[in-house]
């Protein structure tokens, strides 16, 4: 996976568990990263967002949720 690629970003909460691109249900977690937060958001409970890398194991597309 290329660093500087942008993934498209979909929130945890309007994730239904089918990949984006075709609506497949054969998606697996690939990885997670934490996102750091800006300086602005210094409390605890903002400090890091995790982030969670998916891939689709029939059209080979990546996105993320967060």
């Amino acid at each position: 996976m290329e660093l500087d690629k942008v993934l498209p970003r979909i929130l945890k909460l309007e994730f239904d568990s089918l990949c984006p691109f075709c609506k497949s249900r054969a998606i697996f977690k690939t990885g997670e990263r934490q996102m750091p937060s800006p300086s602005f958001f210094a409390r605890p409970e903002f400090s890091e967002a995790t982030v969670e890398v998916w891939r689709c194991g029939v059209c080979f597309k990546t996105f993320e949720l967060f």
